[in-house]
């Protein structure tokens, strides 16, 4: 009867005064400083959480007006964030470690999606023939490598694991090709190895095999993309940012914790068939920035002359986000 008695003594006020709703503004000063954001996405698997978070109202439960705007990479996307254009971008560590180290003002408000902690991984594969001649990462000096871009997050993968295994990383020759035209070259004996990503990676899953999955021989769980805004902007709308991040950390979870429902918005994202989609393991979703990790890939990126000079990746990450 105590706990009743304490229950009855408590002010009539106090008993009409209810928190406010999870995700609603609850007052003036928890209101988003800039309600209205703009986002860029790349339209892949590894970034669908931002759309899961939109189509689940998880945006408007933080008060926020969210416009996701699709863009073909990090590399044109990146540049809008700091031309104000839109207010946060996705991108890949690799572009906006070195948009940083070129002076750009880019901050990290979140991680997006890692590589696994262990093989196999579909979207970290080196693939080649059945029957190459080419059994291990020492025997690509002197061989040709397919990667989608020079000084790319693949290229990266592929040096660093050729060098873990031996072999001289400056004597394998890149190719640039298209993610879409690597099954192909791999087939046709255009290139001795290829890296692509999901879809594409399934031909050669089927009808070629893994010579090393170069993500996780790179770092296991591997950080491979993120939320970026400029510095500037982030810091003068902490709330905003906040919310935002609170809005996809909602998402990333939504999406795990129903498959059904994740594979539903990854074919919506991307347009892919939901039929191929089906025979893809999800990507490692992962809203928590292991800063130690993100040391570790500008280090790599360094060691590998893709930096000219060391980056304190702690002094662009936004603690606690």
């Amino acid at each position: 009867m105590l706990f009743s008695l304490a229950l009855l003594l408590i002010p009539l006020a106090a008993c009409q005064q209810s928190p406010a709703p999870v995700g609603s503004t609850a007052s003036k000063a928890d209101a988003p400083e800039t309600p209205k954001v703009r986002i860029g996405v790349i339209p892949i698997t590894g970034f669908a959480q931002l759309y899961a978070a939109d189509k689940l109202g998880y945006y408007a439960d933080e008060g926020l007006e969210v416009e996701l705007t699709p863009f073909g990479g990090g590399a044109e996307m990146l540049p809008a964030v700091q031309a104000g254009k839109i207010h946060f971008g996705t991108s890949n560590y690799i572009s906006a470690i070195l948009g940083r180290s070129e002076g750009f003002d880019f901050y990290l408000a979140s991680n997006l999606v890692n590589a696994k902690s262990a093989p196999p991984d579909i979207d970290g594969g080196l693939w080649v023939k059945k029957d190459s001649p080419v059994t291990s990462l020492k025997q690509l000096e002197g061989k040709r490598v397919a990667v989608n871009d020079l000084k790319s997050l693949a290229w990266l993968s592929v040096r660093e694991s050729a060098r873990k295994a031996g072999a001289d990383p400056d004597k394998i020759q890149f190719l640039e090709i298209p993610y879409p035209q690597v099954p192909d070259a791999v087939l046709n004996n255009q290139v001795d190895a290829g890296y692509t990503a999901s879809p594409f990676s399934l031909r050669l899953n089927d009808a070629g095999k893994a010579l090393a999955w170069v993500f996780v021989d790179t770092l296991p769980s591997m950080p491979l993309g993120g939320l970026f805004g400029s510095e500037a902007w982030v810091k003068k709308n902490p709330i905003t940012t906040k919310k935002v991040v609170n809005a996809i950390k909602r998402g990333t979870e939504a999406m795990l914790n129903n498959d059904e429902q994740g594979r539903k918005f990854v074919a919506e994202f991307t347009k892919m068939d939901p039929a191929v989609l089906a025979k893809i393991p999800f990507h490692d979703w992962q809203f928590k920035i292991d800063e130690k990790a993100l040391q570790q890939v500008a280090d790599i990126m360094y060691s590998h002359k893709l930096l000219k000079q060391k980056v304190d990746t702690s002094t662009f990450v936004m603690k606690n986000p």
